[in-house]
């Protein structure tokens, strides 16, 4: 399961907004995208359909019109971890660099 970003406008409606969601899959986060749309429009479109416009990018159409466009982007995963409360690794390469220097070379 991966985080998402999806962000819709649709200037008819002069709405623009973000989210972030989970799913497992592209597929997945579109399918909660189109149901988000339809959620926001409310029966005043029909035959609503994503057509994909490439780099995650895609236009909301309803009846052969553009009404909107949305983009969904996959959030990076990090292996982070806490430290304490207030300090955050943000990745094994942080970490295992802190490790490295603090073992001592041969030259000393």
């Amino acid at each position: 399961m991966g985080l998402w970003t999806i962000f819709i406008k649709i200037p008819e409606n002069e709405l623009g907004f973000s989210r972030t969601i989970k799913a497992s899959d592209l597929t997945e986060a579109k399918q909660i995208c189109f149901n988000e749309i339809k959620r926001i429009l409310k029966g005043k479109k029909h035959n609503l359909y994503l057509e994909s416009r490439g780099g995650g990018k895609y236009l909301v159409v309803s009846d052969m019109d553009e009404i909107g466009e949305v983009e969904i982007q996959q959030i990076k995963k990090t292996n982070a971890r806490y430290i304490n409360e207030k300090t955050l690794c943000q990745s094994n390469d942080y970490r295992e660099s802190r490790l490295l220097s603090a073992i001592p070379s041969d030259s000393d």
